[in-house]
């Protein structure tokens, strides 16, 4: 499964209300006095939540964008992009994200994307440089080897071997109902 989150910093499809994500003191029509509350780290949340590939993109790197969404989908497990764009209209003190600095290809960040904790440090620093206008994007946390949900379900018998979806394709399968499996297992 990938989540894609478009993180704006704002509501803007609801003409322009405070979101988890807006800075904290940002004013807006639902918080005319600034936000009180520092912003969600979704980098960190996601991570700390199990996801097995964390990344953060942006608008303003379509070639980064186009890689790192295909990996997230290609991933065999929980894939999180946080996927930084502009609103210009609801949210005038947005940044335009530029420019930025892919962490993955930059010498001044050092880290292993396959280690837990050296994941979590640079998410961190990534999601407090946001705020103080640094914009860092790439890969922060892949695990590969983790198995996936499917997989972890075919291990305890609870999902077959061959995807449901398969099925459908397959002119010769024998269909069943799902709830005839339930009655045969609780009979």
């Amino acid at each position: 499964m990938t989540y894609i989150v478009f993180n704006n910093e704002i509501f803007g499809l609801t003409k322009g209300q405070t979101s988890p994500t807006s800075p904290k003191g940002h004013k807006s029509k639902t918080q005319p006095h600034g936000s009180a509350k520092e912003p969600i780290k979704p980098l960190s949340m996601s991570l700390n939540a199990g996801a097995s590939y964390v990344a953060r993109t942006a608008a303003v790197n379509p070639n980064q964008a186009k890689e790192i969404l295909q990996e997230a989908m290609e991933h065999d497990g929980f894939a999180h992009v946080d996927f930084l764009t502009q609103c210009p209209t609801w949210n005038k003190d947005a940044r335009q994200y530029v420019p930025y600095i892919d962490v993955n290809e930059s010498d001044d960040y050092d880290f292993d994307k396959t280690d837990k904790v050296e994941a979590a440090e640079m998410m961190r620093t990534t999601e407090e440089a946001l705020y103080e206008g640094e914009v860092l994007t790439g890969r922060f946390y892949v695990d590969e080897d983790r198995p996936s949900y499917q997989q972890e379900k075919q291990a305890i018998g609870e999902m077959p071997e061959e995807p449901l979806a398969e099925r459908y394709w397959d002119d010769d399968y024998d269909w069943e109902r799902s709830y005839d499996r339930f009655l045969d297992k609780h009979a």
